[in-house]
């Protein structure tokens, strides 16, 4: 799974996915879509396990 920051709703609790990353036989990472479209789509998270706030959201701010 390859999550980014814009790919989290705090409205839905939810993650979406729409990317993979697997590793080859040697180790070396490979970043692709995921395998099927049923595997795209929104993850639905409990609140405890989202942060209270994005990373981006709080720069700047003392």
């Amino acid at each position: 799974m390859a999550v980014e920051w814009n790919d989290i709703s705090y409205e839905r609790r939810a993650i979406w996915i729409e990317d993979q990353i697997t590793f080859d036989e040697e180790g070396n990472k490979i970043e692709s879509e995921v395998k099927t479209e049923e595997s795209e789509g929104w993850v639905y998270m409990p609140r405890c396990n989202l942060p209270h706030e994005l990373p981006h959201e709080s720069e700047g701010v003392k």
